[in-house]
């Protein structure tokens, strides 16, 4: 996991955080388990467990939080006040800040990522499918572009909304006469 905080490091049965020009991390906490995902934002060290999410501080590795988390979920991405946890039965999305499960997102099929927005977070699933829902969970808008999509980025600091990059896309030509249409 990575931000401009640094990179959180795992040497032996201990987890630590390297800042950026460092040799050493600023700090280290046991970890025994296996972990099956690790995120940063700014503020906080996400650890993904078997069915836990553990929530530290970026500035000391202090555990603010324990979450449960589902036994299959994979921890799609992190970034302000917002992560989310992919399972089987939806997206999990937890407020990393206040340390609370906000709500299960559900969608049309396997979610790939997940990006914050400014009122809640957007997901892209394999079908192309790209959903905004509020921190609520409701369903605000939707997109969808044919082709096989790769992953999300973010947007500019100017346009913040979500930039979807595709393996694959599908294109038709349509003739209007004296243009030519990419739809």
């Amino acid at each position: 996991a990575q931000s401009p905080r640094g990179i959180v490091v795992k040497t032996g049965d201990e987890i630590g955080l390297l800042r950026p020009g460092k040799k050493t991390p600023a700090w280290k906490i046991a970890r025994p388990q296996i972990l099956s995902g690790a995120a940063l934002t700014t503020e906080r060290v996400l650890l993904l467990d078997r069915e836990k999410l553990s929530i530290h501080q970026a500035l000391d590795g202090k555990e603010s939080r324990v979450l449960p988390a589902p036994a299959d979920g994979k921890l799609l991405r992190a970034h302000g006040r917002w992560a989310c946890v992919a399972a089987n039965d939806g997206v999990h999305l937890y407020d990393v800040l206040s340390g609370e499960k906000s709500a299960l997102l559900r969608g049309p099929g396997r979610a790939i990522d997940c990006g914050s927005e400014t009122e809640g977070v957007s997901v892209l699933y394999e079908s192309g499918d790209l959903f905004f829902f509020d921190r609520d969970g409701k369903l605000r808008d939707r997109a969808r572009a044919p082709g096989r999509p790769a992953r999300m980025l973010r947007g500019s600091p100017i346009a913040p909304a979500p930039v979807v990059a595709y393996a694959e896309v599908q294109v038709e030509q349509v003739h209007v006469p004296g243009r030519l249409h990419l739809v």
